[in-house]
């Protein structure tokens, strides 16, 4: 009997994660990150040393918010169609808005995922975004800020930090100009 509960659980558990990763969801805003004891831009994750998998070359996100990025931030995982399709729609806004500006950062927060196939990932996808990993401290940072549901790629999270240091979470995706609004808004 236990064996068949657990088949059970198993079943609904897949049709759950299937059904998350096809089509795109509602999109739910969240409010404007509070931070009560730090400012955003001293959050751990911002502050991390992190590394573009098809550069090597190392970043902070601090250090691009500082030079007066609009910074997109997308949790996300390669085997997720959801955030190839939102990558998709990024590519399309940010063909609309000036690169020196506005940076896509895709964060792959997949722990069996590695710097590798990230990179294949990007190649084969032709996304000529910032792609890194993120280490257990990142993702823990984030969710400690965001809840659990910035781990959950088909949640299709978008995490906008903006040169003022103001920060909002997204779930569900965005359209091409829905990105290009929030980018044009938090440039102005």
């Amino acid at each position: 009997m236990r064996a068949r509960s657990k088949r059970a659980a198993f079943v609904v558990l897949l049709a759950v994660v299937a059904s998350a990763c096809s089509g795109q969801g509602a999109q739910t805003e969240h409010p404007v990150a509070t931070f009560t004891d730090r400012g955003p831009m001293d959050q751990p994750w911002a502050n991390a040393l992190l590394i573009d998998v098809r550069t090597n070359e190392p970043f902070r996100i601090v250090d691009l918010v500082a030079a007066g990025r609009v910074v997109f931030l997308e949790p996300m995982a390669v085997w997720c169609s959801k955030c190839r399709a939102q990558q998709e729609r990024a590519v399309e806004a940010m063909a609309r808005l000036d690169p020196g500006r506005v940076t896509w950062i895709g964060l792959d927060v997949e722990t069996a995922e590695s710097a590798e196939q990230l990179a294949r990932y990007s190649t084969d996808a032709g996304f000529d975004f910032t792609y890194v990993i993120a280490d257990r401290e990142v993702s823990r940072a984030l969710a400690d800020d965001f809840g659990d549901v910035v781990l959950n790629p088909p949640a299709t999270n978008v995490i906008v930090i903006e040169p003022s240091g103001e920060v909002t979470h997204a779930t569900g995706g965005h359209s091409a100009d829905e990105l290009v609004e929030i980018a044009t808004a938090a440039l102005s």
